[in-house]
């Protein structure tokens, strides 16, 4: 059985391999080492986040389950919930800067919804080219770099 440190490694030579020049189209970067890809805008911040789950008891004939989630942060928001607040970022979650977040799923109809799974560098590279897909099916502004 591989370790969770090889499944890390091998998602991020997948990421390399599959999605860095796809999602640098759409303007994100992702650095070296890193899970997350982000594209800065003119009045926001957008993260997309490949975490895995190595070895989900849910489904154990797979190696790992990639949670792919969307964040959203916005300056002008961040700095009038934190005078809201009065700076107190604990009642903000101590992320003030996080507007949204939330699996990449969720921003398709409950009916479509999809979990993705995998095992082998193949499958999971499989996975990242439909999640790629999904992401690239995103309206504008969510896919179109500004």
């Amino acid at each position: 059985m591989r370790t969770q440190k090889e499944i890390k490694a091998d998602l991020l030579a997948a990421l390399n391999a599959v999605s860095d020049e796809r999602l640098a189209l759409l303007g994100f970067e992702r650095r070296e080492g890193s899970f997350t890809y982000t594209r800065i805008l003119e009045d926001a911040e957008q993260d997309i986040v490949f975490a895995a789950d190595c070895f989900p008891t849910y489904q154990p004939d797979e190696e790992m389950h990639l949670h792919t989630a969307m964040r959203l942060g916005m300056r002008s928001v961040t700095k009038a919930a934190l005078e809201l607040v009065a700076g107190n970022k604990s009642l903000l979650a101590d992320a003030p800067e996080i507007i949204v977040s939330q699996p990449i799923e969720f921003t398709a109809p409950k009916e479509q919804h999809v979990r993705w799974f995998a095992s082998g560098s193949d499958q999971m590279k499989a996975r990242i080219r439909e999640i790629v897909a999904f992401i690239e099916q995103w309206p504008a502004p969510l896919s179109l770099a500004s």
